[in-house]
């Protein structure tokens, strides 16, 4: 059967926020995702410029009285910014759901969002993936460089207590040695 992979529209946030559920289980971390249906379409379609965008994969339809599409995979990204290098995509998540891989379906959305950012003027598109994902290997062979082995990068996160009782003063108090 045919796929189509078109830009996602603030209907589809009940069936991404599903295929987010179905990729926070693959990942082993099915209590991972507090993200809503309803945030989902404030942050990707409600906010002026939206705080993210989607493409989305769906299986083609003969039948076009069918009001809602299933989804069948999904990538979300969001604009960021390198002082090094300028205007960067990051892709958040790329997923397809496991009964239709193999299909080239990942690759497909991935070279939309790597179009995408080159359309919209980014020099760098950059995305995370677990060290076991067996997807790494795709990505390798597309021309992607895992900078963890290559660049010396370590990624930090600061959320949830920690950022909550972050103490501004504590942070940004330096003591210099005299010597």
């Amino acid at each position: 059967m045919a796929h189509i992979i078109r830009e996602g529209k603030k209907s589809d946030c009940k069936e991404i926020r599903r295929l987010i559920q179905e990729l926070a289980d693959f990942e082993k971390m099915p209590n991972g995702p507090k993200i809503t249906a309803e945030i989902l379409e404030k942050d990707c379609f409600g906010t002026d410029p939206p705080l993210c965008g989607c493409y989305v994969a769906e299986e083609a339809s003969e039948d076009q009285t069918k009001p809602d599409a299933v989804l069948i995979g999904y990538a979300i990204y969001y604009y960021s910014y390198s002082t090094w290098t300028g205007k960067s995509l990051f892709l958040e998540d790329l997923y397809v759901s496991e009964k239709f891989r193999g299909e080239g379906l990942g690759t497909k959305l991935f070279k939309q969002i790597a179009k995408h950012a080159i359309e919209n003027k980014c020099v760098v598109m950059e995305f995370n993936v677990l060290s076991w994902n067996p997807a790494r290997s795709l990505y390798e062979s597309l021309g992607a460089v895992n900078l963890t082995q290559t660049g010396g990068v370590n990624l930090f996160r600061l959320s949830g207590e920690a950022l909550l009782t972050f103490d501004m003063n504590k942070a940004f108090t330096f003591e210099f040695d005299d010597e």
